[in-house]
């Protein structure tokens, strides 16, 4: 696999496809609230619980605690619950209602949608064919509920995987003097496996997407292509991943630079400055604006690149592995 032509095409492709950059943005905007800090904190609950002394509840009154709860405060709020009227009860269900309503729609239909358009517009731009909102719109419209299901489906192998990887590590871990080493080879096990993962699921959902493929034939390309070619997978995806870092790098710098330049010229520090504060400020916050626009039109052509690359490889592994695409 010739990587230096992969990254080539794929940047020829986002310079040719124009629409392919319209719908990157959409997809930087949708995906991006993805991360999430809750490993931090659930690591440091763990630690809590660990080191916390839970005895001392035993000596507490709970009893006497709830009746001075209740005639301080509960009875009070009670009787504003009771007296308000059942339609603000309604109402209030029917918000929280519509509030799951539409995170579930966003968590399966939106942002599916998005990846599978990206998918399909990207694959359509490597194979040099028509590139249009249309297509990337019919695309997700047609398999989002597959690229969500292939994604469970392997997130369901992930848990699994890690669980049973996780428990052999814990009895390996109990064996006297190699224990350490069982605990250290267990971790960079499970390190793998989650890589092998991500790049199974980026298979099986090129597999649905591109390859028309059922959701159960698709995870299982993932898994097989993703296992006989792991290698050339991870090197698509550190490519990827160190791309998009330098791109982060370089656009972090530009408005960290614009930034100063807005607060320098806002706060006016010398006084001979003043004058010039009035005019640096606009001007600032102008460039502010057009850094914002150009930072979001970067990530989205950042989003095609990627998908380009992904695609290309698909391509070539696919054929590779005898399969055929729609």
């Amino acid at each position: 696999m010739d990587y230096g032509e992969i990254v080539k095409k794929a940047i020829e492709a986002v310079k040719k496809h124009k629409w392919l950059v319209v719908w990157g943005l959409f997809f930087s905007v949708v995906f991006a609230g993805g991360s999430s800090n809750y490993s931090n904190v659930s690591r440091s609950f763990d630690k809590f619980g660990e080191n916390t002394d839970w005895s001392y509840l035993e000596k507490v009154d709970f009893e006497k605690i709830w009746s001075i709860f209740w005639e301080t405060i509960g009875s009070y709020y009670w009787e504003i619950i009771a007296s308000t009227p059942w339609w603000v009860w309604v109402f209030i269900i029917l918000v929280v209602l519509f509030s799951w309503g539409f995170w579930f729609l966003y968590g399966i239909f939106l942002k599916n949608y998005i990846k599978a358009g990206m998918i399909k517009l990207s694959y359509e731009a490597v194979s040099d064919r028509e590139v249009n909102l249309e297509v990337g719109s019919k695309a997700g419209f047609k398999s989002f509920m597959k690229v969500f299901l292939a994604s469970l489906l392997i997130g369901i192998v992930s848990i699994l995987g890690v669980g049973a990887i996780g428990f052999v590590t814990f009895i390996l871990a109990m064996i006297p003097f190699v224990g350490v080493i069982f605990i250290f080879v267990g971790v960079l096990v499970i390190l793998v496996f989650v890589i092998y993962i991500m790049v199974c699921e980026m298979v099986a959902s090129w597999s649905v997407v591109v390859g028309g493929k059922e959701v159960i034939e698709a995870v299982g390309i993932g898994l097989r292509v993703g296992f006989k070619k792991f290698f050339n997978l991870l090197v698509i995806g550190l490519i990827n991943t160190c791309s998009g870092c330098l791109v982060l790098l370089v656009i972090g710098i530009v408005m960290l630079v614009v930034g100063l330049v807005v607060l320098g010229s806002g706060v006016g520090l010398v006084a001979v400055l003043k004058m010039f504060s009035l005019i640096f400020l606009p001007i600032g916050l102008v460039l502010m604006v057009v850094v914002i626009v150009f930072s979001s039109l970067v990530m989205a052509g950042l989003a095609a690149f990627r998908h380009n690359t992904w695609s290309l490889t698909y391509k070539e592994l696919i054929e590779e592995d005898g399969g055929e695409n729609e």
